[in-house]
């Protein structure tokens, strides 16, 4: 993974060498129109901090723009159709060194921007979405509690399983370079998704009727899960059209207009076959599949 040290740009770098990696968590104070978001509408890591933003109408006091889907060996790139509306920068590494001009890291995918102190306030996608669920409902549309006293620790409990299992898990397979590896993973995340199944039997979604923040965690993964994971990934044991709880969970989903107003499909596969070359080398981009989302 492509990363930045002291300032440069190193295309070939490795971060796992790094010892030292620099983070943003320095929330301000709540402020309309004091932030800015930047997303990539194809990360499911970012798509976290979009559907919050999304659910609880945020749009008026926090403006939200996304980087190109195609990124290249300098990383996360604007173009015309994706520019950046702050700074009219060409790459959001020039974002990262704005706020830290010898910034040492990956250059990553959400960024909260604080235009006041003229700074990144945090890059950490699950602490952005749990700020807007948190400290944003004040100037929220749509009063949308995502993280409910009564529920909290339980909801804690399996968005980080969550995230192990299945955000992170897909890669795990991904991008394994021996079959051992990628047959550990696979057999994990299909584990996952069966106990997923299991505990969506009766219920419409992970906590009862209602969001919450485990659901912001998985609704980005299965949302992929087709059009990407199944091929790209190798994860190709089942879709998820073909469990029955899972699949009717999906479309409950994309039956809220505030989630499928932030899936771009078509945006997200340009990110993953043209992106991930050394799992596709022609760089071509399948025109499927057709997904019928209706609950109907």
């Amino acid at each position: 993974m492509t990363y930045m040290k002291k300032g440069c740009w190193l295309p070939e770098g490795d971060t796992e060498g790094l010892v030292f990696v620099d983070t943003f968590n320095d929330f301000g104070e709540i402020e309309p129109h004091r932030y800015h978001l930047y997303v990539s509408l194809a990360c499911p890591f970012a798509h976290r901090a979009l559907l919050v933003h999304s659910l609880l109408g945020l749009e008026e006091v926090i403006s939200v723009s996304s980087v190109s889907p195609k990124r290249f060996d300098n990383g996360w790139a604007f173009d015309e159709e994706f520019s950046d509306p702050l700074f009219n920068a060409t790459h959001l590494q020039s974002i990262y060194t704005m706020a830290k001009p010898d910034f040492t890291g990956r250059i990553t995918v959400p960024v909260l921007w604080d235009k006041k102190r003229q700074t990144i306030a945090s890059n950490d996608s699950a602490g952005i979405a749990h700020w807007l669920a948190q400290q944003w409902q004040c100037f929220a549309k749509n009063k949308i509690d995502l993280l409910p006293e009564v529920n909290e620790p339980s909801v804690s409990v399996l968005s980080d399983w969550i995230n192990e299992k299945v955000n992170l898990g897909v890669y795990g397979a991904g991008f394994a370079t021996e079959q051992a590896g990628y047959e550990r993973a696979f057999e994990s995340v299909f584990d996952a998704l069966d106990l997923l199944e299991l505990r969506l039997s009766n219920r419409i979604f992970l906590h009862g009727d209602s969001l919450t923040m485990s659901d912001i965690r998985l609704i980005p993964s299965l949302l992929r899960f087709d059009s990407v994971y199944y091929f790209h990934f190798k994860l190709n044991k089942k879709r998820i059209q073909d469990y029955h709880y899972l699949w009717r969970y999906c479309r409950a989903a994309m039956d809220i207009e505030a989630i499928a107003k932030t899936v771009y499909l078509e945006h997200i596969k340009a990110h993953y076959f043209y992106t991930h070359d050394h799992l596709n080398p022609s760089r071509i981009i399948p025109v499927g599949p057709d997904i019928d989302w209706r609950l109907s």
